[in-house]
């Protein structure tokens, strides 16, 4: 099992020490954190701080970043913090006394998101995942919540997933002395444990155009030849659209023939790396933090999906076996109805084609399933696991092998589509 405590922090500079109280445990410290790494040992620590924090002069945004960085390790050094902390400076808003910073806030959620699952995914084993909102202010708190709970949903396909979130008692300041004088102990609550159980939200994917565009313009660029986009093309969107469906409705063939490659973290990236660039340190009366482009909804969902694909461990496959599949269905089980349907489809095509005589030529599932007849439909296809028997085709030498033929993937794509969330578009 791995133990990961976050925190997401504001400046520190005003926080006293006092006296903490986590579940027998008693420790004076100037942050919740080191009583709570001391009462449940994490492996590792994970800081979310805002690049508003910055207090010093700097030359240009990653310089921003490695001096924030630096003032919070110098922190927890000071607080002798037993565990080096992880620092991750995320994108913030505001007008403040060094720097106005400009952009999206939402910035602060997609940024986090791709920074944490980079970091998530190469947990192993069982997760315990603490959150610590004690010292969170502003905005910070609830996207962080946010983030991870889209992220461990998808984590808890393929493990246990624990999470906890802690938060102290508030310390009051600047009623009166005499009240400032009573505050020496202050207890960590446990506000929430739960074992996570596996969510993926089902949004589709390129709902503007068929294309899923990771970052956009904030403003429209003064030369329109240099815009620079990061956009997944329409083909390689309706495939992660139906690798995302066989996630979300059940669909073990599906998930095996459109699962993604490194081509999907390779676009990540590239998004991130644009939106950096697009950063800018304009100096005026004070320091002007301009970010040109911001993270769209899309790019959040393709974490997601990056997240699954790294998780389950698989590679594509333009067939599998259906003791294949069978394993696969394992990743449902907790998923009552959605489980039960697998498994009934699986069962039914084990039964009927288990005594069928040896089939050396790849043929139309329908030819095998006497009585099955009828045409195609997408309701049909996802009440059937994606085995529908028009688009399915089977070859059995040495076990039954199952197949999607390129002649059918248009269907397929389709009914995979049709089993997403698609909003409604307002008129006018």
């Amino acid at each position: 099992m791995e133990r990961i405590l976050i925190a997401p922090w504001g400046l520190p500079k005003g926080w006293r020490e006092v006296n903490y109280i986590i579940e027998g445990h008693e420790e004076s410290s100037r942050s919740s954190l080191k009583p709570l790494v001391s009462k449940l040992h994490p492996n590792r620590v994970i800081l979310v701080v805002v690049d508003t924090a910055i207090g010093e002069e700097f030359e240009d945004y990653e310089d921003l970043c490695r001096k924030v960085e630096e003032y919070y390790k110098k922190f927890c050094e000071e607080i002798q913090l037993p565990l080096t902390p992880e620092v991750i400076v995320a994108p913030g808003v505001g007008d403040f006394e060094k720097a106005k910073f400009e952009g999206e806030m939402t910035d602060f959620y997609h940024f986090v998101s791709f920074e944490l699952a980079k970091r998530l995914i190469s947990a192993e084993g069982e997760l315990d995942l603490i959150l610590d909102l004690t010292h969170g202010v502003n905005f910070a708190p609830t996207l962080l919540y946010r983030s991870l709970h889209e992220l461990l949903g998808v984590l808890a396909y393929t493990r246990k997933v624990q999470f906890r979130v802690y938060n102290s008692e508030p310390y009051l300041r600047g009623i009166s002395e005499s009240h400032r004088e009573e505050v020496k102990t202050l207890r960590i609550h446990l506000v929430e444990s739960r074992e996570v159980q596996p969510r993926l939200s089902a949004h589709l994917l390129g709902e503007e155009d068929g294309r899923a565009h990771l970052v956009k313009h904030v403003r429209k660029p003064a030369k329109r030849g240099n815009v620079e986009a990061v956009r997944i093309e329409e083909k390689e969107t309706k495939e992660l659209n139906a690798f995302l469906s066989s996630i979300v409705n059940g669909l073990p063939l599906a998930l095996l023939t459109f699962y993604p490659g490194k081509e999907l973290e390779e676009k990540l990236k590239e998004a991130c790396d644009l939106w950096r660039r697009s950063i800018e340190c304009l100096k005026d009366e004070k320091i002007v933090v301009r970010r040109g482009m911001r993270f769209t909804a899309d790019f959040m969902r393709c974490v997601r999906l990056w997240v699954a694909a790294r998780s389950f461990g698989l590679e594509r496959k333009e067939e599998a076996s259906l003791k294949e599949l069978e394993e696969l269905s394992e990743r449902f089980k907790s998923e009552g109805m959605k489980e039960a349907l697998v498994s009934r489809t699986l069962t039914e095509l084990k039964n009927r084609l288990g005594s069928k005589e040896r089939v050396k030529e790849w043929i139309p599932l329908s030819e095998l399933m006497e009585g099955k007849s009828g045409g195609f439909s997408p309701q049909n296809f996802l009440a059937h696991a994606g085995l529908e028997y028009n688009v399915t085709e089977v070859r059995i030498s040495g076990g039954v092998r199952l197949r999607y033929p390129k002649s059918q993937r248009r269907k397929v794509l389709e009914a995979c589509r049709q089993g997403l969330f698609k909003p409604q578009r307002r008129a006018g």
